[in-house]
Formats: C-alpha cells, structure tokens, sequence
C-alpha cells in the first residue's frame, strides 16, 4: 500500500460525466486505507456547454448535487475540498454567466483549464492527428496561449490548470512541435510571466507521465520562466479519474519541483500556508 505525503488538488469522480466513472465513495475509501492525506475533487464544468446548450456533448453539470456529496463527507471527516475545473473560452456573455455560477456555489478553489477552442480540443490524445495542417496547428496553438494567458490572469481562478495539455500524447520529434515552434516559445513566456505575476496557483499535473510523452506539465521551460519573474505557487495534481491514480507520480514531481528550485507547495484551499517539500 502506497502512502502519500502530499494532498492531490485535482480529482474527477462520476460528477465529471464526460469522462469519468469513478463514484467519490471509491475515493473516500483511501482515506480509510490511510493512503492519502487529502482530496480536492475538482470535477469538468464546461459553461459553453451550460449557456449553449445546443452544443453541450455531455449532461448539464450537477452542481448541486456535486456541492452535497462533497459536503456529506466533510461533515463525515472526510479530509476533501470542493474544487471546480472550469473549462476557459473567449466568450464575454459565456464568462459572465460562469462567475454568476462560481459566486453562486462559492466553491474551495476553482482550477482553469483550456480545454477546446474553435470545436477542437486540445486535450484529444491525437489531437495532432485531428488537425494535419500546419497554418490550422499554429492559429490553434496560438489561440490556446492567449487563453492560456487569460486564465494566468483571470482572478476567478485559484490554480492555472494542466498548461501545454496539447503534448501530452504528440509524439517525441513530431513535426507540429517543430512548425509550432516560435508559437510555444513565445506563448509560454507570455503565460508564465503572466502566471507569476498574478500570483495564481500553477499545478504541476501529473497525468502526462503515463501519456507517450511521459512528461510533467507544465514544462521545465514554462517553471523556469514563472520562476524567473518570482513565481512560486504551485501544488501537485495527478487528474485522477480512478482512484488507483490518486497521488499518482507525486514522489516524481516533488523531485521535478526541488529541482527546478522550488522548495514548498500550497494547496488551493490553504493558499496562504507553505507545505515544504
């Protein structure tokens, strides 16, 4: 039995319909096991979906149901914590009914992501495939930095979530890396200074290490970069949607962390206290 030092900021149970079947009670049972010392269950809200129903590809998300569950079981002990994963899109009149909807929960934390931009989504693991030309692959990727940006600036948001989700399954030496060159390099410093001044939380997201990349998102250029302009808050999350990969590849990102000079993590419950690693 494997026995984590450090609480996963971003869980998926059967709430996140979309892609995950994984009932929370599945999860509350780590805790009895004693593997875990805390879950911040973050489940997919799309509102793009929820303000256009016409376009939704999944059932309307049950906020209320999902604030219950997660209620029910602080109040049982439970060391767990209402997250949010809001899927970001450039929509003025989208954004505006999502902080309705954000104020209205009043959820722990909430993590933004960029998930999908002009119907393609970036987390596809061929999404490289799905997109074979290259003037599409770079006005795409250039659209995913600037809303990537965005979310590093967007106070809504407490953690900026799985940055450069888009590698996760592009093969090593892949040419949409290399025609998308200059596009990354540039966004990625944009995002990263952004990130560090803003003082959000950037997760170190496990979940590429068991993709064909094998790699910790964000990159070691984009740490290197939020480093450089004082940015120091970052937390561990595996994106588990099972429990088996609760925690998973934490001990392989407290490592990736220390080296790139970091020494604590901050949970996006408790952002305003350091856990040293």
């Amino acid at each position: 039995m494997a026995v984590y030092s450090f609480a996963d900021a971003h869980v998926h149970t059967a709430f996140s319909t979309g892609d995950c079947q994984s009932p929370m009670a599945g999860y509350l049972q780590l805790f009895k096991q004693g593997e875990v010392p805390g879950i911040g269950f973050a489940e997919h809200y799309h509102p793009n979906y929820e303000y256009h129903p016409e376009l939704a590809t999944e059932p309307p998300f049950d906020h209320a149901g999902y604030c219950a569950a997660v209620e029910q079981a602080k109040a049982a002990g439970y060391p767990v914590y209402r997250g949010i994963e809001v899927s970001y899109v450039p929509d003025a009149d989208v954004n505006a009914h999502c902080t309705k909807t954000l104020n209205h929960y009043r959820y722990d934390y909430t993590i933004g992501s960029v998930h999908f931009l002009k119907g393609t989504s970036f987390s596809l693991p061929d999404f490289h495939l799905v997109v074979p030309e290259k003037e599409r692959r770079r006005d795409l990727l250039a659209g995913y930095y600037t809303c990537l940006d965005h979310v590093a600036g967007d106070d809504r948001f407490t953690v900026l979530g799985h940055a450069d989700v888009f590698k996760r399954d592009v093969p090593m030496g892949h040419e949409m890396m290399e025609q998308c060159r200059d596009i990354i390099h540039d966004g990625t410093a944009l995002a990263a200074k952004t990130a560090a001044q803003s003082g959000i939380i950037v997760e170190v997201n496990t979940s590429g290490l068991k993709k064909r990349r094998a790699e910790m998102m964000p990159s070691e250029e984009f740490l290197r970069i939020f480093r450089r302009y004082g940015g120091e808050n970052i937390c561990f999350s595996s994106d588990a949607h099972h429990p088996h990969n609760v925690c998973a590849g934490f001990d392989a990102a407290r490592q990736y962390a220390l080296s790139l000079g970091f020494t604590a993590i901050r949970y996006p419950w408790q952002p305003n206290t350091a856990v040293q690693l």
